[in-house]
Formats: C-alpha cells, structure tokens, sequence
C-alpha cells in the first residue's frame, strides 16, 4: 500500500507499506486515525477504494498532545489498536476516547482507555511490571 501526502506548502512525499495478514489490520486502523476517513474491509480486504489527502494544516489547533512514557523505555506504544511508535513519544490526538496500549517484551502489558480534550496536554507515564 502506498500513501502519498501533501501538506499544501513544502512537504510533499509518499510511504509504503508492506502489508501481510499479521499487521494490514494495523496499518488500516492507522491509516483511518490519520486520514480521518473510515475504511470497510472483511476477511478478503479492503472493500472500497478511496483516495484522501492527510494535511498537517489546518485543524491542528484544537488537537490534544499525549506525552507518552514508560519505564523501562523502548516499549511498543498502540492507540486503538494500531502501533503509534515506542515510549517515549509524543502524539497529537483529535478531541475524543482512546484505548491505548503499552507493552514490551518481558513485561506484562498496560491497557487503558483515555479521553483527551481539545487543546489538552496529557502526561502518561507508564510503569511496566516485569512477567
């Protein structure tokens, strides 16, 4: 899967993905968070085509920032499902309910569901306890 991005000024580029039945559900649901635009698929795949461009202008006011950290740091960071990169990093989020996810090998997971505001800073240290 190729996505390409235009931010309207000077960033303008493309990502592919390799897709596989163990991670394309992922991606999907990460391609949704970003884009905003909500894919239907069954067990074959992707049902509909459809074309968007996610911009990083405009809009970007009202979102909330989630600072994320753990301890032991480098752990694997997913918001609804899909994989948002490793601890510590920090997201901007749309208004709204998130499940959020922190695990690490060795390490017992750590789920929880958070609600962010608009324009909300949202410290989120994680203590992961070892297996």
């Amino acid at each position: 899967m190729t996505l390409s991005f235009d931010d309207g000024g000077d960033i303008v580029g493309a990502v592919e993905f390799k897709l596989d039945k163990k991670n394309y559900r992922g991606i999907l649901r990460a391609v949704e968070q970003v884009s905003g635009v909500d894919l239907v698929f069954d067990q074959e795949g992707i049902k509909d085509e459809k074309e968007t461009v996610a911009s990083r202008s405009g809009g970007q006011s009202n979102m909330a920032v989630l600072d994320i950290s753990s301890e032991p740091k480098d752990a694997e960071i997913e918001i609804d499902g899909a994989f948002a990169g490793t601890t510590p990093r920090t997201k901007r989020l749309n208004p709204g309910e998130y499940k959020i996810k922190i695990s690490k090998n060795g390490y017992k997971s750590w789920e929880r569901k958070i609600k962010v505001e608009a324009e909300e800073e949202f410290p989120l240290s994680v203590q992961l306890e070892k297996k």
